[in-house]
């Protein structure tokens, strides 16, 4: 038997896409990046660990360090050098930050990569006839860069990452500005994320939360109180067709 919330539509290639009912009921999907829709954290590692050993200190662990993903630079290299035992004065850490943003810009994507199914799945959103957007904590012009080397950037109506103009997560101006960036309203729209800070983002946006159960945090994604959990981005549609419409 057909399942009737889900339909196929032909793509110029010649290919078919899923249309699930779910996507189009919250037509706009605002994706976290890093642990979300990219591993990041090798790259990030080496970044952490290259500015760790500029002040003579060793190396992390990519363990370590993906627990450590989540608020943006300044935090991830101020929890490096907590972890490693040495917390540092204001004057230290904007002199570690400034080596890391070095490292990091020269080199977001070596090791850096886009989680199983991730492509389908945007190229299977948009035929769909979803709007994308990028909202991280990460700084903008590296997420664009980062995006733009694993070639998917276009597919997003619009990425917005850290800025002095904006707080950084959970406050929800970034991801209301996405969406109303995209086209979308907030009550047809899903955050998709990893971390605490992105539920408590769409919570104070009123907007839908699912969490992708393999990403950065230290807390069980399904402890953290989204409205779906998902072990495979693939399980993404379906996840969302599972969200009660919102008015």
């Amino acid at each position: 038997m057909s399942n009737p919330s889900k339909k196929t539509e032909s793509r110029p290639d010649g290919s078919s896409a899923r249309l699930w009912a779910g996507a189009l009921r919250h037509d706009t999907l605002v994706f976290d990046l890093d642990g979300t829709l990219v591993h990041s954290a090798p790259d990030l590692r080496h970044a952490l660990n290259h500015t760790l050993a500029s002040f003579g200190l060793g190396p992390l662990s990519l363990e370590v360090v993906g627990g450590l993903v989540g608020d943006g630079i300044a935090k991830l290299v101020e929890r490096g050098f907590e972890v490693s035992g040495h917390p540092m004065t204001d004057g230290q850490l904007e002199e570690a930050y400034a080596t890391f943003v070095k490292r990091y810009e020269a080199y977001p994507v070596v090791d850096s990569e886009l989680y199983p199914g991730a492509l389908p799945l945007l190229d299977e959103l948009t035929a769909s006839g979803a709007k994308l957007a990028i909202c991280t904590n990460k700084l903008e012009p590296i997420a664009n860069d980062i995006l733009a080397k694993l070639a998917i950037a276009d597919r997003f109506e619009i990425i917005l990452g850290g800025h002095a103009s904006r707080p950084p997560k959970p406050d929800p101006a970034s991801l209301l500005k996405a969406v109303e960036s995209a086209g979308g309203s907030p009550e047809r729209s899903v955050m998709i994320g990893d971390s605490k800070v992105d539920v408590d983002m769409a919570r104070a946006a009123n907007i839908q939360v699912i969490l992708v159960s393999f990403g950065y945090t230290a807390m069980p994604a399904a402890k953290l109180g989204a409205d779906a959990v998902i072990d495979r981005l693939s399980d993404l549609p379906e996840a969302l067709a599972s969200l009660p419409a919102t008015s």
